[in-house]
């Protein structure tokens, strides 16, 4: 309600409101203000009042009902909303009470105090309940005297609450000597403290003989002990004098501490637990016991030293008996324990109790030798789906039933396991899942060291990081998925980028960008590395035996040497390939471009066959379409000169081995090739590719003069026609024997036959009337070999039997002069033809018909035509026990 009054009367409403406070400067420039449209209450409840070094504010505030400021102490009288802050820079002596009784409700805006006294005080043994909020964003420090805590709640479980709330508000609370940072008198209890949130740094003061940084204060002989202190948020370091981090004071009693949330660092004074009993604690009480709960929140705990007993990370403190309950149920734990103290349970000369880990995350470190978790008289049990990293020994009154336990960086799945969060396994570190138990994996497991599993091992997570994965059993995925590989009875794990896989005893494979792991044991990926090779392409395959599979094409690299290579390469562990052809890789070289190497039957035909003989003295032996194809169909040219190798093939003598490229003009270029004896083959520099043809160079005869020699086997010489009678004359007849092939009145001489065309000349007798054996050379190109057969004439007819093995080749008829005569196919080991009486002849078995004089159609023979030893292809010998995979077009003509 608007009211219309005299200044005089404001004026001295004004004077008797504030008695001992002022309102500020500002509000008494009133002079000057139409106070008819204002209310008196509206001013006074919009206005800061000033009491001794503070600057209070708060709705409705009345002097000496909601607050009082009396020789320098602000004392709050209400639960009514207050704000505190100092009004000048820099600290103040003046200090903060709460009166008994009183359930305040303050607001900490940045007040900076330092005190003989205590800083804030709540009165002893108050059963009010005080609620302290941080304001964001300011700064507050409560610095207390001697005996006195920085923050001070002094009294037992009775007693009131103290709840501190806050976000990005701090708060710096140091005890004077022997009193705690937050928490009971020098020799008081800090009982009922609840933390919310905000940014706390709590010190206890009095050096080794000192208060708990959160909890009981540390005087000798009266210390006391920190009750019901509950941490739910906030970000909170605690640090004791004697005392704990938070928990007792030095000579203090039980402790009993909750921690549900929140970053926590509790460091213990000297001989003090981080979390627990301090260094003394249990002198002053008999039967002190600290009762430490985790549900969750990060928390570090770390042991204090002293010269008279050391305090574990979490329990008890160093000299003193107290025993232990400890239940770790989540959160991330980590825990130090000083010199011959425990992590996790009894300090050096004292301890005893129970632990008890259902959960969380923990790891545990003993001082000098102590156990990990346990210690002196301690028992208890690691169950339910609890972490564990023991930096040393788990006592041995601590059961195993559940869990994963890591000791000295070798961990075990105990039971059944499931992970909801994250584990780390380092470098160095592994973890076995034993036959009989599991591990069921929600979170994400970050591997750098080595899992090895011989149970069972599901992942419903992930798995990152480059560590190995053994044992005899697959991971698994319980999400059976229809659409997967059907051989799959469960969904495929994923490699993490830079896992590696152990494939038997000695072959360890990185795969840089991951890949999928299938229950059978393969793994698909875009680059494995085994060694100093390194395999390159879209859905690489590795099998159980470590041989890769690269089905589309792809690079292998070996040390410093890499090379491009077709479809379905199979590379092993030592870099070695099965690709007929490989291309060295170039500048210009991407992964877009694959190299596509096709062999088939019709890229050469008779004619071109025969020019090359003819132009090159050369009988080709398999013939090559290589291809460079830009995403996998555009036919493109390498940018610059590159290498290609091609593997000699089989039965090809290499040092004859030449390579021919064909050009637009049907002619053939040498590519002057160099051969490889250790890898067996042949490598050519070009700067454009094409068909190219692996020939193998013709020879001469033996003889000198490039002539075959005649037979020097006088029971199977071959007689000389008659002259008069144009008759053979009867062999053993020594009046009408015939003269030897080189007597020049009765034969014509022997001219050399073609380069390469061996064998003695057989000879038709002229006129024959009955059959008659007669020897012949036979030179077998296929296999290499030149031997002597027998022929039988009769007539003109001519029957050789060459043998089954020649079966589906071409026997080539060839005059003593080398003039072509014939070709026909060998079929059930004999070659059968006919000749004009007298002809003196050779054969040549080859793969190919030199003509097109053949008994039988010259055509190409496929494995269902011929089910023994090999195919001939015209020009190509293909065993047919060798799959061609590498096809991918049919293609006549040549770029």
């Amino acid at each position: 309600m608007k009211k219309s009054i005299s200044r005089k009367i404001i004026g001295l409403i004004l004077a008797a409101s504030f008695s001992s406070c002022m309102l500020p400067t500002g509000i008494a420039a009133m002079e000057t203000v139409d106070i008819q449209t204002y209310d008196v209450a509206a001013i006074a409840e919009a206005a800061d009042i000033i009491c001794g070094d503070f600057t209070i504010s708060g709705e409705g505030l009345a002097a000496d009902t909601d607050y009082k400021f009396e020789s320098s102490v602000l004392t709050i009288l209400s639960g009514k909303d207050i704000t505190i802050k100092n009004t000048n820079s820099g600290s103040t002596s003046n200090r903060i009470e709460v009166a008994g009784g009183v359930s305040a409700n303050i607001t900490l805006a940045g007040v900076n105090i330092s005190s003989s006294g205590a800083a804030f005080k709540i009165a002893d043994n108050s059963t009010g309940n005080v609620t302290i909020t941080l304001a964001d964003g300011t700064d507050n420090f409560l610095t207390s005297g001697n005996n006195c805590a920085g923050l001070q709640k002094n009294g037992g479980i009775s007693s009131g609450n103290l709840t501190i709330n806050g976000n990005t508000g701090k708060l710096t609370a140091t005890g004077g000597s022997h009193g705690a940072g937050i928490g009971g008198t020098g020799s008081g209890s800090g009982s009922n403290i609840t933390i919310n949130g905000g940014m706390i740094i709590a010190a206890g003061g009095g050096g080794n003989e000192g208060g708990a940084g959160i909890g009981g204060g540390g005087q000798n002989g009266n210390g006391g002990g920190g009750l019901n202190i509950i941490i739910n948020g906030g970000n909170i370091t605690a640090t004791g004098a004697g005392g704990a981090g938070i928990g007792s004071g030095y000579v203090g009693g039980s402790s009993s501490v909750t921690i549900n949330g929140g970053t926590v660092i509790a460091n213990g004074g000297a001989g003090a637990a981080g979390i627990g009993g301090g260094r003394n604690a249990g002198e002053s009480q008999s039967g002190t016991t600290n009762t430490i709960v985790i549900n969750g929140g990060t928390v570090t705990a770390k042991g204090g030293n002293s010269s008279w007993g050391n305090g574990a990370g979490i329990g008890s403190g160093g000299v003193r008996d107290n025993y232990n309950n400890i239940t770790i149920k989540g959160g991330t734990v980590t825990a130090f324990g000083g010199n011959g103290a425990a992590g996790i349970g009894s300090s050096s000369n004292t301890g005893g109790g129970t632990i008890g880990i259902t959960g969380g995350s923990v790891t545990a470190s003993g001082g000098n030798g102590a156990d990990s978790i346990g210690g002196r008289n301690s028992s208890g049990e690691i169950d339910g789906n609890a972490v564990i990293h023991a930096n040393g020994s788990i006592g041995e009154n601590i059961e195993k039933e559940n869990g994963i336990v890591f000791e000295d960086g070798q961990g075990t799945v105990y039971g059944d396991v499931v992970l909801d969060g994250d584990l780390t396994i380092g470098e160095g570190e592994s973890l076995t899942i034993p036959e009989g138990a599991s591990l069921t994996n929600n979170g994400t497991i970050t591997n750098n060291g080595t899992i090895n599993n011989n149970g069972a091992f599901t992942d419903n997570g992930s798995i990152t990081g480059d560590g190995n994965i053994t044992g005899n059993a697959p991971i698994e995925d319980s999400d059976d998925d229809p659409t997967d590989d059907p051989k799959d009875e469960d969904d495929p794990v994923t490699v993490p980028e830079g896992g590696t896989v152990q494939f038997g005893d000695d072959i360890e494979m990185e795969f840089p960008q991951g890949g999928i792991m299938y229950p059978d044991g393969t793994i698909t990926a875009d680059e494995v590395v085994v060694g100093d090779v390194v395999v390159k392409g879209e859905d690489v395959t590795v099998d159980t035996d470590g041989n890769i599979t690269v089905p589309n094409g792809g690079t292998v690299r070996n040390g410093n040497d890499e090379k491009i290579v077709p479809k379905g390469t199979v590379v092993d562990k030592d870099g070695n390939t099965n690709a007929p052809v490989t291309i060295d890789r170039y500048p210009g070289y991407t992964k877009d471009i694959l190299l596509s190497v096709t062999s088939e039957d019709d890229l050469l035909n008779d004619e071109d066959m025969k020019k090359l003989k003819n132009d090159h003295n050369a009988l080709a032996k398999e013939v090559y379409d290589i291809t460079l194809l830009y995403n996998s169909e555009t036919e493109v040219q390498p940018d610059s000169a590159i290498t290609v190798t091609i593997k000699a093939p089989d039965g090809v003598d290499g040092t004859k081995a030449k390579v021919f490229r064909m050009e637009t003009d049907q002619s053939f270029t040498d590519m002057n090739a160099k051969y490889d004896s250790s890898t067996n083959t042949l490598s050519f520099v070009t700067e454009h590719l094409s068909v190219y043809i692996i020939a193998e160079e013709l020879t001469v005869s033996d003889e000198s003069d490039g002539s075959p020699s005649t037979p020097d086997d006088s029971e199977n010489k071959p007689s000389a026609p008659d002259d008069s009678e144009n008759n053979p004359s009867i062999p053993d007849d020594s009046d009408n024997k015939p003269s030897t092939p080189d007597d020049s009145e009765s034969t014509p001489s022997v001219p050399s036959t073609p380069s390469g065309i061996g064998g003695a000349p057989g000879i038709a007798p002229a006129g024959a009337s009955v059959p008659e054996t007669i020897t012949v050379k036979v030179e077998n190109k296929v296999i290499g070999e030149t031997k002597k057969v027998r022929a039988v004439r009769d007539g003109e007819n001519i029957t050789v039997d060459l043998g089954k093995e020649n079966n589906g080749y071409y026997a080539n008829i060839y005059t003593s002069n080398g003039d072509f005569i014939t070709s026909v196919l060998i079929e059930k080991g004999k070659a059968k033809f006919t000749l004009s009486s007298g002809v003196k002849f050779s054969i040549v078995i080859d793969s190919f018909a030199y003509g097109d004089d053949v008994s039988a159609e010259a055509g190409i023979y496929s494995d269902r035509d011929i089910v023994e030893d090999a195919v001939p292809v015209i020009g190509i010998m293909v065993p047919i026990a060798v799959s061609l995979t590498i096809f991918l077009k049919n293609k006549k003509s040549v770029k």
